[in-house]
């Protein structure tokens, strides 16, 4: 994974972990990115959080053919 994968990973993990992101990792994130990169990226991190909560509380089944990644 690349530096820049790396950090973004570092936010997405720790805001969906901890319903927070530490002071380093934000500065880290909004140095590397911009303040308006940090709120897209908070937004896309929350609107694939929100779809699959959607997902598993309506228990709604993979595609026909589809095999699970975890298990």
């Amino acid at each position: 994974a690349t530096a820049d994968m790396l950090i973004i990973y570092d936010y997405a993990f720790e805001l969906n972990e901890k319903n927070t992101v530490s002071d380093d990792v934000h500065r880290r994130v909004k140095e590397r990115f911009g303040v308006v990169a940090v709120v897209e990226l908070t937004a896309l991190v929350g609107y694939y959080t929100m779809v699959a909560m959607t997902l598993n509380a309506h228990q709604i089944p993979l595609p026909d053919g589809a095999t699970p990644v975890f298990n």
